[in-house]
């Protein structure tokens, strides 16, 4: 008996035609467009729920094919022939008629498709353009009827991947984006640092071999893209008793044990008769360089030239004294 009420309620619910299949209550006709229609007021239709690892194991999986997956990034997914996809819920920007932005975690290698992964799309960001290259991000500008858009683009990277993580808030007016070398990155802000150090004792070369200027040597780390003016002013004198005499004297800055372009000047001082008659031969130099980040050692220094008579130069001198050499190094922006 319980057999046959459950063939003859399979009966009363179902309509079967040569067009389609109907289930429903009303006894109502299947639409003539849909192999199968299902029609109701008070009931859904299950699809198959399972894990995501079961969802994977699916053999061969047919084009079209719907499940819902219950762990990880839950949701409906359906197979578009390579891979699976899950259906989004509302998180979709559309730009065109295959370009958007979803959330999800799944990743799409397509062309048609600018940005996919996990997130929230803003209301703001407007996305466009089919991007056919590698490693871009193409946004739209704004307005009705964008025409230009702003590209961000990765670079060829190799071996390991690139993270950076941004600040967590806007910054103010002026600052720059400043990396702690691990790829996290913070608001900072440039200011025209600098240093002056001077002379401490005067120094007599004897031979054209360069030799530091005593107290001309400053040692500092540099940032990344930034220009650096240095400067070095002071001045050599024949102090020998010997009249008639001059003397000549080679300045160079060096940073990090090696002369720098255009960081040469040539000082020439004379004795006309006595040690009251003395002439002051002046160096001065100034430049702006690009240096590469991390510390750098810059200083100053001196030699006697071939080309001076027998007395040696006497390259500046101490606090007070009217040869004095100093050395500036500042910070410039770039």
């Amino acid at each position: 008996m319980k057999k046959l009420l459950i063939i003859l309620f399979v009966v009363m619910t179902t309509n079967i035609f040569s067009q389609g299949v109907a289930i429903n209550t009303d006894a109502s006709n299947p639409d003539a467009s849909a192999i199968l229609d299902v029609k109701a007021t008070d009931k859904g239709v299950l699809v198959p729920r399972m894990t995501q690892s079961q969802k994977n194991a699916i053999t061969s999986p047919a084009t079209g094919l719907l499940i819902y997956q219950s762990d990880g990034a839950s949701g409906f997914y359906y197979y578009d022939g390579s891979a699976w996809v899950i259906m989004n819920s509302g998180n979709t920007v559309s730009a065109g008629s295959s370009n958007y932005i979803q959330n999800g975690t799944s990743t799409q290698t397509s062309s048609n498709y600018n940005i996919r992964g996990n997130g929230t799309v803003g209301t703001n960001l407007s996305v466009g353009g089919n991007v056919t290259t590698n490693g871009y991000v193409r946004m739209l500008e704004a307005g009705t009827t964008p025409t230009y858009y702003t590209s961000l683009q990765s670079g060829d990277l190799t071996g390991a991947n690139l993270s950076l993580t941004l600040p967590t808030s806007n910054g103010t007016s002026g600052q720059y984006l400043k990396t702690d070398g691990t790829g996290v990155t913070s608001w900072s802000t440039l200011t025209q640092a600098g240093v002056t150090v001077n002379q401490t004792a005067a120094i007599t070369p004897t031979t054209t071999t360069m030799t530091t200027i005593t107290g001309l040597t400053t040692t500092f780390t540099a940032d990344a893209n930034h220009l650096y003016f240095i400067s070095t002013a002071g001045c050599i004198v024949d102090a020998a008793s010997t009249t008639n005499r001059n003397v000549n004297s080679q300045i160079s800055i060096y940073v990090d044990g090696a002369t720098i372009n255009g960081g040469t000047s040539v000082a020439t001082a004379q004795n006309f008769a006595t040690t009251a008659r003395w002439g002051y031969g002046p160096w001065s130099i100034n430049l702006v360089v690009s240096l590469s980040a991390g510390s750098h050692t810059i200083d100053v220094r001196g030699n006697r030239r071939a080309e001076s008579n027998t007395d040696n130069p006497t390259i500046g001198g101490a606090a007070g004294g009217i040869c004095q050499g100093s050395l500036t190094v500042l910070t410039l922006t770039k």
